[in-house]
């Protein structure tokens, strides 16, 4: 079997096990060219992740308990209704920064003291890391894109999670190795930021 061959046919295995967590996300009402699209990434990431870490692995290295935000995303995230493509927000709202998405959401919920952030995926034309708020009805408010999306599938972060996760990184949004590192409670996710803080720990923030 060739390299090419051997890679195509690991990367199928890493695919047949983020299965459940695709299936889960189309059961939710995630459209399944979407969910696909994410599974497949995810599966690519888990194995160029297993190759480059194969000899820290083979000497006992703990695998993360997701490989990606994508990989986090299918287990955990939840279904939010897109608001009307005219009205992705409340009037008087104003639209934030272009490409600014988790800037312009954590500083809704700074000046709404009851809104929610959302981290995940939101599909314009292509699924892309994106991160939105909730009004106090549960709506989807788009802090970003002009018009909204046609899927909003993310993971609602607590105000105690996203602001220390911004103490411990110093940028905006959640997605980085602390989150990744073991599989995801609330409760276990401030306990492990808190933890890091105490250290003075620098880690890794993913784009």
């Amino acid at each position: 079997m060739s390299e090419a061959a051997s890679w195509i046919e690991e990367v199928k295995s890493f695919e047949e096990a983020l299965e459940p967590a695709k299936q889960r996300a189309i059961d939710l009402g995630v459209e399944p060219g979407v969910a696909s699209y994410l599974a497949s990434s995810a599966a690519m990431q888990r194995m160029v992740f297993t190759h480059n870490n194969r000899r820290r692995l083979a000497a006992g290295m703990e695998m993360p308990a997701y490989a990606s935000f994508e990989e986090f995303v299918l287990k955990h995230g939840e279904v939010f209704e897109a608001p009307p493509e005219k009205q992705p927000r409340p009037k008087g709202f104003r639209k934030g920064r272009d490409k600014g998405c988790f800037r312009n959401s954590v500083y809704a919920v700074f000046e709404h003291d009851d809104w929610q952030y959302v981290e995940g995926y939101g599909v314009g034309m292509i699924p892309a890391h994106h991160a939105w708020v909730l009004d106090t009805e549960g709506r989807v408010v788009e802090t970003t894109w002009k018009t909204s999306g046609s899927t909003y599938f993310g993971v609602q972060f607590s105000e105690e999670e996203w602001r220390l996760t911004m103490s411990l990184t110093n940028v905006f949004g959640v997605f980085n190795e602390v989150l990744m590192e073991q599989p995801y409670t609330p409760e276990g996710y401030v306990a492990a930021l808190r933890a890091a803080l105490a250290e003075k720990r620098k880690v890794r923030v993913h784009a």
